[in-house]
């Protein structure tokens, strides 16, 4: 969140690209920032909504773009004041193009998109906005966002002291615990989420596979038909 704001308050700043692995958070943490750090925000996801993508079909001039985007929602997109959320970029590469056009001729606009396989999703043909855009990484959570998630007071104690202060003694067999469970939960939010909602090692196993199901699902999707079989296998053997 303080990158993000960061980049808010930076004049010079370019469209940002926040990449990271599928469900580790990136869509939520953009709409919260959007809520908290704007008057006013706008939500595209390029996954869903094959009508946005038409927009960067006729041409990639960012002030019609806007024009259109804003004539769809009945409002207009106004600089500085609206951010524009482009999540899913990766599935309209003429969109990861644009970037840089909206860099170059409306750097007014605050624009944030969010992707997975940006570098992997991008057809033949199309081009990255190399030097034109921003990035950020979003991560999965470490063991302090883990503990954190469970026991605020003790994560903020941790995060201060040092290994000759008195919490590695009196809470040394709690924070013990609570790694052994970060080891096996992991840190992706919604499994996290899971694990705090019912307790169970079960319930946060099927989450887990969910998630790595939609990793599989992406190979489909931007895999050549002749590497499929072998990424599989790979994929396979590594879990």
């Amino acid at each position: 969140m303080q990158d993000l704001i960061a980049w808010k308050d930076n004049p010079n700043k370019k469209p940002l690209v926040v990449q990271g692995v599928r469900q580790c958070g990136k869509s939520f943490l953009i709409e919260e920032f959007a809520k908290r750090y704007y008057t006013d925000y706008q939500y595209y996801r390029f996954d869903k909504d094959a009508k946005i993508k038409d927009f960067f079909e006729q041409d990639l001039d960012p002030k019609r773009i806007i024009k259109d985007l804003g004539l769809i929602r009945g409002k207009a997109i106004k600089p500085c004041e609206t951010l524009i959320i482009f999540d899913e970029i990766q599935e309209c590469g003429n969109a990861v193009t644009s970037l840089k056009y909206f860099h170059e001729d409306t750097p007014e606009y605050n624009i944030i998109s969010a992707g997975s396989l940006l570098g992997v999703a991008m057809k033949k043909g199309m081009s990255f906005p190399v030097g034109k855009v921003d990035f950020l990484t979003l991560h999965p959570m470490n063991f302090y966002e883990f503990l954190y998630a469970q026991n605020p007071m003790l994560a903020e104690e941790l995060k201060k002291c040092t290994f000759k202060d008195v919490i590695w003694k009196d809470f040394r067999n709690e924070l013990l615990e609570k790694y052994k469970m970060f080891q096996i939960i992991g840190g992706m939010p919604e499994a996290v989420q899971t694990w705090l909602n019912t307790a169970s090692i079960e319930e946060v196993g099927k989450k887990q596979d969910e998630i790595l199901l939609g990793y599989q699902k992406d190979f489909v999707k931007y895999a050549d038909t002749k590497d499929y079989p072998k990424i599989s296998v790979v994929w396979h053997y590594t879990k």
